[in-house]
């Protein structure tokens, strides 16, 4: 059932951001999500990754770096609670959307 609801939730996006850790770092469960997202989603509606909890610019980068496996494209080091790299993540997934057209 909850797939399903991500699939209805998905069919209805303009993007999609995959959230992960950058304090625990790459998970099994990262790369299945990331796996699904690659060959079902991204031909069809962009897809970033946030890694999250990269309040510090130098350890954020080398946090979000770990990411870059998951095939997905560019990792954005962000901060929920802080606030950090929103902005660039942001501009990004409005330019994935107004290039691929499904806003």
């Amino acid at each position: 059932e909850i797939r399903e609801q991500a699939m209805i939730a998905i069919d209805e996006a303009s993007a999609v951001v995959l959230v992960v850790d950058g304090q625990i770092g790459l998970t099994s469960m990262d790369q299945e999500l990331a796996d699904f997202l690659r060959k079902e989603i991204t031909r069809d509606v962009p897809v970033h990754v946030a890694v999250n909890k990269c309040e510090s610019d130098k350890t954020g980068a080398v946090a979000a770096s770990e990411f870059w496996s998951l095939g997905l494209g560019e990792p954005f080091p962000v901060s929920a609670l802080h606030g950090v790299g929103t902005a660039e993540l942001l501009e990004t997934m409005f330019e994935s959307i107004d290039k691929k057209g499904s806003a």
